[in-house]
């Protein structure tokens, strides 16, 4: 998946890119787990988020 499949899910900390068994690639969002205005798996591409964070810096 590239950014313009992705849009903001694909630089943000809380998403996870998963394989479904069938090879197709598909994201959650993580912050679904504590908050149900989340979508578990959010239709792509999503252009804006109130809950995107940037990825941390790896140290």
């Amino acid at each position: 998946m590239n950014r313009a499949q992705t849009g903001v899910c694909g630089t943000c900390r809380h998403a996870k890119r998963l394989t479904t068994r069938g090879g197709g690639d598909i994201l959650l969002c993580r912050l679904s787990e504590t908050d149900s205005k989340f979508p578990r798996y959010p239709a792509l591409p999503v252009l804006s988020c109130p809950g995107w964070s940037a990825p941390e810096a790896v140290s």
